[in-house]
């Protein structure tokens, strides 16, 4: 479209063979501040507009060779000009022309002689309609632009509603509205189905040190892994972050355990590392699973039973899977209550930790305490491992290893500023007295843990060389890449760390990462007899060189009786704890 926003720069073209005319014309208008261009002809003025822009023409009619009309209407049939107003300025007064003139498109019509008000009054009323056009033009064209991105951005957000980008799952919307619309299939007949509700819990630990390619790239590998061993005419959805869901229809309700069995499928493949950025993972999924018939009639009841089973799953130890059971909505309630007491607890410090005596049993000294959280509820004592799911689902992990470490802090630091400074007391305690602290798998494989580790060491003044943080191997299992990070930045702050458990694949694994691990604890069990053949001496013998070998001290525990003690020392195990040490050492031990 040819216009131009109308200013006093608007350029006119005056086509007229009278150049008495063509002068009085560019002069009054020129005066005016337009730009004026003169052409004596039609044929000329047809040249010019080829070369230049113009917002207005002045067409004289009667001209030799070619008059106004004809120009007109060669104008209105070119496309580039037909926009271009055209007001004829001419001797014919009488209104068969003035008609001619209008259907042939022109705008306007001035009379010779014309007088120079009126001229200028038309020729500015026209230009300012040419800038009021260019405006609505610019304006509609800004509303195709922004319909056109609207819609584009309507048609992604559909897309995205219904399709997740990244696996080309179902959404979660999507794939309710879908699984509506198969419910109402079994209404009538007697056929099975089964929804399964996969939760990567790994993935969302991961998450905090994976570049999001790299998740991406996860997602990716999981959804192919479920693809491959589903029917498939199988219904594929992922409903959140760590959430997958498979509706297979039309099952075999006496060989369920086919539908089992590829769901164990999925999760063994799962199971296995697999490598991305040069970063081995594997996320041991926990699955809910709902075998349903025509009792059903509303997809989110399913859906709601799915991750029923899922919570009683994960309960079990992620990896697990458990197929629903009304039996389960009951105790998904108590767990519930015991999620909201447990917050209480937490925030009301009505959680335990207490503190065993470590010994030396080369000196018989007390070397350190280890300490180790629990809950003592009304009806049943929660261990740690147990307290850290519940922190974990309830997302207050953090708090409770704030709440454990400060603790122990203080701990320390009372020992610092009011024992160690009583030389009376040089006979029970070993010089290097220790602190250690019994963490859950859940508590270790907390992000930011060594942050807190480094805060509870500030605010509590106390020195690094006494603290030392017991895991068991279940860490790496659960989350290898956290597990790896926390114990290298660990490493970093000089914190001592042990182990409970002892794998040949977990050192082999931390010596490739260049890392290490304090203390190895074993339990007195390997050694509850009051004699030990020379076979099993051998072998528990094996263990503690191979851990001195490693750089390890070895420490024994839950020992009960003199008999542990003395293999414990033959061992040449370094440290001890257990009932026996804390009846038979106790007077020695001054912090309760």
């Amino acid at each position: 479209m040819n216009l131009k926003t109308a200013n006093s720069d608007s350029t006119i073209l005056i086509v007229d063979d009278n150049l008495d005319n063509l002068r009085l014309l560019s002069d009054m208008l020129s005066q005016k501040g337009y730009t004026i261009r003169r052409a004596i002809s039609g044929t000329l003025a047809l040249k010019a507009l080829e070369a230049t822009e113009f917002d207005l023409i002045l067409l004289d009619i009667n001209m030799p060779d070619m008059n106004g009309y004809e120009v007109c209407q060669k104008l209105k049939q070119n496309p580039r000009f037909a926009q271009i107003p055209v007001i004829f300025i001419s001797a014919l007064n009488d209104v068969i022309n003035k008609v001619k003139a209008f259907k042939l498109g022109a705008i306007d019509y001035i009379t010779k002689p014309f007088q120079v008000e009126e001229v200028l009054a038309r020729v500015n009323n026209q230009l300012q309609i040419v800038a009021l056009q260019r405006e609505l033009y610019d304006a509609n064209q800004r509303l195709v632009k922004n319909n056109q991105q609207l819609h584009q951005s309507n048609n992604r957000y559909v897309k995205n509603s219904l399709v997740d980008p990244i696996t080309n799952f179902k959404t979660k919307i999507s794939f309710i509205g879908q699984l509506r619309r198969n419910l109402t299939q079994y209404l009538d007949n007697n056929q099975f189905f089964a929804l399964l509700v996969l939760e990567c819990e790994r993935l969302k630990l991961s998450s905090s040190i994976l570049q999001s390619n790299a998740e991406n790239q996860c997602l990716i590998y999981i959804g192919n892994s479920i693809k491959s061993f589903v029917p498939d005419f199988s219904m594929l959805a992922r409903i959140n972050e760590t959430e997958f869901a498979v509706f297979i229809e039309n099952i075999n309700i006496e060989n369920i355990d086919l539908t089992i069995q590829q769901i164990s499928k999925i999760q063994q493949q799962l199971k296995l590392p697999f490598t991305i950025d040069e970063q081995e993972f594997f996320l041991n999924p926990s699955c809910g699973i709902v075998i349903g018939d025509r009792s059903y009639q509303s997809p989110e009841q399913i859906l709601y039973d799915a991750r029923h089973a899922l919570f009683y799953a994960k309960n079990k130890g992620y990896g697990s899977y458990q197929i629903f059971d009304p039996k389960i909505q009951r105790q998904t309630l108590i767990d519930s209550e015991l999620k909201l007491n447990f917050i209480k607890a937490l925030t009301e410090e009505a959680l335990t930790i207490d503190y065993q005596a470590i010994a030396s049993l080369n000196t018989e000294k007390i070397s350190g305490q280890e300490a180790e959280i629990s809950w003592r509820t009304s009806s049943q004592t929660i261990t740690k491992e147990k307290l850290g799911y519940l922190a974990a689902e309830t997302g207050f992990i953090s708090q409770l290893n704030s709440y454990l470490l400060s603790k122990v802090g203080e701990q320390i630091y009372k020992y610092q500023h009011e024992y160690l400074v009583d030389n009376s007391l040089a006979d029970n305690f070993e010089p290097n007295f220790e602190f250690r602290v019994n963490l859950s798998s859940y508590q270790f494989l907390q992000s930011d843990l060594a942050a807190q580790v480094e805060k509870m060491i500030h605010t509590c003044q106390i020195d690094y060389s006494r603290i030392m943080l017991i895991v068991s191997e279940k860490v790496f299992i659960d989350n290898l890449e956290i597990a790896l990070k926390n114990l290298r930045n660990l490493q970093q702050l000089s914190i001592k760390t042990s182990i409970d458990n002892f794998g040949t694949h977990l050192f082999t694994l931390l010596d490739r990462h260049d890392l290490f691990i304090d203390n190895l604890v074993i339990n007195a069990s390997l050694m509850k007899k009051k004699v030990v053949s020379q076979t099993e001496q051998e072998f528990y013998s094996a263990i503690v060189a191979t851990a001195h070998n490693l750089g390890m001290t070895v420490t024994v525990e839950d020992i009960i009786n003199v008999e542990q003690f003395n293999n414990s020392k033959k061992l040449k195990c370094e440290f001890g704890r257990g009932a026996w040490i804390s009846q038979n050492l106790q007077s020695k031990l001054v912090i309760s």
